[in-house]
């Protein structure tokens, strides 16, 4: 079994050995040359990590800090709490619909009653 691994903002696939390269040239180019904080995702057999980085002045030497973290851990909280967020919107829609038919009907009754 062959591991690919391939980078998201270009277009070339390299061998899972080279993918720390490619961060390293990545990291090199935008954060310690450019000055630059960012992002990219790579996909190591098929499995996609999330590489953040910054740029971090000592002294008067650059350098760079990334972290990286399999997507997969990262998108089920995500993904849970999106799940909640839309429940409790649908929950808070019912309740205003409930609420507008509940004082509609107290008003008709008052209504009934007054020209009684």
């Amino acid at each position: 079994v062959t591991r690919r691994a391939s980078q998201t903002h270009g277009n070339e696939t390299m061998d899972a050995k080279e993918a720390p390269t490619t961060i390293v040239k990545l990291i090199q180019k935008e954060c310690l040359d450019m000055g630059r904080n960012g992002t990219a995702q790579v996909a190591v057999d098929d499995s996609p990590i999330l590489v953040a980085y910054v740029p971090v002045l000592l002294g008067e030497n650059r350098h760079g800090l990334a972290v990286g973290h399999a997507k997969s851990e990262v998108a089920v909280p995500l993904n849970a709490h999106e799940r909640i967020t839309y429940a409790l919107i649908a929950g808070l829609v019912l309740l205003y619909f409930a609420t507008g038919y509940v004082l509609h009907r107290g008003d008709g009754a008052r209504i009934r009653m007054e020209n009684d």
